[in-house]
């Protein structure tokens, strides 16, 4: 069910959003943002990417040990040398310079935040100039932190 196919959202920022990511405090470490962003009542948050995005990234809410989570340091989705994984600073979806990553100011196509039930909660990205990306202070802070980080 995770790996539905996205293509085709609605580019509205539910309301929700707000709501749903003002529940996770702590986000500034990988332990903490697994902790904090745990499981809600619509399912798993997950990441997909690519100009259609088409591509599984992996799951935002899971936790560290899940083989899909973002936070998993030796999984797919969170490994540093994958490349399907943000944290990958030389790979599409990690790259500051990547049209496709989280991590870049310019990004053209970063991926999207959504839920299990296909819900649409916005851009994960550190780009302003997107209107359609996630806003909330504290994913923010996190996400400039994680992209400003060496590792």
């Amino acid at each position: 069910m995770k790996r539905l196919w996205i293509g085709a959202l609605v580019a509205t920022v539910l309301v929700t959003a707000t709501d749903l990511f003002a529940q996770y405090a702590g986000l500034m470490g990988a332990a903490g943002a697994a902790k904090a962003l745990s499981r809600t009542q619509r399912g798993n948050i997950l990441l997909f990417g690519d100009t259609n995005n088409r591509v599984f990234l992996g799951c935002f809410s899971c936790n560290e040990v899940d083989p899909d989570s973002v936070f998993n340091t030796v999984g797919k989705y969170g490994s540093a040398i994958s490349p399907t994984s943000i944290k990958n600073r030389i790979a599409k979806y990690g790259s500051s310079i990547s049209p496709y990553s989280a991590c870049n100011e310019l990004a053209s196509h970063p991926p999207v935040v959504v839920d299990e039930k296909g819900n649409y909660y916005g851009e994960l990205t550190i780009n302003r100039l997107r209107t359609k990306r996630v806003t909330e202070p504290k994913v923010m802070a996190w996400l400039t932190a994680f992209c400003a980080s060496e590792d």
